[in-house]
C-alpha cells in the first residue's frame, strides 16, 4: 500500500511473511530525499524471539538490467578468455583486478593461467573499488587440464599431497649408479642436501652431467607459475626432471623425492606449490627447555613436510628493550 501523508511524505506499507529477498516495485516514481523502515509487526516463530533482522535496504531510480551490471556482486560467473590464457575481469565502473587465488600456480594474481595437468576449480577473489567504494566477491572457475583424467599408476602419496599429477607407463629407481646433475641451475645446495639424505638412507650417488642414462636433473625455470616455492618433477625411463624458479622451490622438490622413495616410482608428471604461503609451528622454550639438538631435529621434520615458519616462544617476562640496551647495562655486563 502505497499512502501520501499531510506532511509531504509517503507511506510504504507492507504486510504478509518476511522474505528472504524482498522487492517492493511503485507504479509511480516517488521523489525522496531520505528512506526511513519502520518495524510495526514480526514473526516471533515457535521460541517466541521477538527480533528483526535487515541485512541491506537498496532504493533504485529504476529496476536493475541484470545483463549490465554496475556492481561487481551482481555478477555471476567468470568466463575463461577465448585463448585460455586468462580470465575475462567484468566490464564496470571503476577500477577491477583480481586480489586473490586459491591455486596461484594455475591462476595467478596477474591474471595469467597456468595450463594444468588435468582440470582444476579455482577459487579466485575479485575486487571493485569504485570511488571511495570496495566490494569483494569469491567466484570459482574451471580451468582446463592437459589431459582429461590422472593417467596410469597410482598418484605419489606424499603430505602434503601434490597439486597436479599425471601418470604414464613405466616406473624408474633411483640406484647407486644413478647420478646428479646440477648444470647452470643454480641448485647445487639443494643437490647436496638431498645427496646426503640419501646417504643416511644407505644411498650414495654421484655427481655427474646431463648424458647419463639414469640422472635426477635440476633445471631453473620461469614462467611456469611455480612462484617462490612451487616446483615440477619428471619422471620418465631413469630420467627425473627437478624444475623450480626458486631455491626454496628446488628444496621442496627434494622433500617430495625423498617421501616418494628410491624404488619403483611411478612415471609421470608432478606440478606443486603451495595452498598456503604460510605454514608454520609455534614451540613454547619459555616453559619448557628444549635442546638445541632437538630444535634442529623438529626444523629437519618441518622441512620434510614442507612447513616454512618457526616461531620460538622463548620467555614470558617483559623485556624493556630501551633499558636492557642502554649503555650502562651492557658495560655493566662486560664487567661481570
Amino acid at each position: 500500500m502505497v499512502q501520501e501523508l499531510k506532511n509531504g511524505s509517503w507511506l510504504i506499507k507492507e504486510q504478509g511473511i518476511p522474505l528472504l529477498d524482498e522487492k517492493i516495485d511503485l507504479k509511480e516514481a516517488i521523489q525522496a530525499k531520505y528512506l526511513k523502515l519502520e518495524i510495526t509487526d514480526y514473526q516471533a516463530g515457535t521460541m517466541n524471539w521477538k527480533n528483526v533482522g535487515i541485512q541491506e535496504i537498496r532504493a533504485y531510480s529504476n529496476i536493475p538490467d541484470a545483463s549490465k551490471p554496475t556492481d561487481i556482486r551482481q555478477v555471476t560467473e567468470l568466463a575463461v578468455a577465448e585463448d585460455g590464457k586468462s580470465l575475462v575481469l567484468p566490464k564496470l565502473p571503476g577500477q577491477v583486478s583480481l586480489i586473490g587465488s586459491n591455486k596461484q600456480g594455475v591462476v595467478d594474481l596477474n591474471n595469467k593461467i597456468y595450463k594444468p595437468l588435468t582440470d582444476q576449480t579455482v577459487k579466485v577473489m575479485v575486487q571493485q573499488v569504485k570511488d571511495t567504494h570496495t566490494f569483494t566477491k569469491e567466484f570459482e572457475v574451471l580451468i582446463k587440464g592437459l589431459h582429461a583424467d590422472e593417467g596410469v599408476g597410482t598418484k605419489p602419496a606424499v603430505a602434503p599431497a601434490v597439486q597436479q599429477w599425471y601418470g604414464t607407463e613405466g616406473k624408474t629407481s633411483i640406484t647407486a649408479d644413478t647420478v646428479i646433475s646440477v648444470g647452470d641451475s643454480g641448485f647445487g645446495q639443494e643437490a647436496k642436501f638431498y645427496q646426503t639424505d640419501l646417504e643416511s638412507r644407505g644411498l650414495e650417488i654421484a655427481t655427474g652431467d646431463q648424458t647419463a642414462q639414469k640422472r635426477i636433473e635440476f633445471k631453473k625455470v620461469e614462467d611456469r607459475g611455480y612462484g617462490k616455492e612451487g616446483y615440477g618433477i619428471t619422471v620418465k625411463d631413469g630420467v627425473i626432471t627437478v624444475e623450480a624458479a626458486t631455491n626454496a622451490g628446488a628444496f621442496y622438490a627434494t622433500r617430495t623425492l625423498l617421501q616418494m622413495g628410491e624404488n619403483d616410482l611411478q612415471n609421470g608428471e608432478i606440478r606443486d606449490f603451495p595452498s598456503f604461503s604460510h605454514r608454520g609451528f609455534m614451540l613454547d622454550t619459555g616453559r619448557k627447555f628444549i635442546p638445541y639438538d632437538t630444535l634442529v631435529d623438529i626444523m629437519l621434520n618441518m622441512a620434510y613436510y614442507k612447513m616454512n615458519d618457526l616461531q620460538l616462544h622463548l620467555n614470558d617476562n617483559y623485556i624493556f628493550l630501551e633499558k636492557s640496551c642502554s649503555r650502562e647495562n651492557i658495560l655493566a655486563l662486560k664487567k661481570n
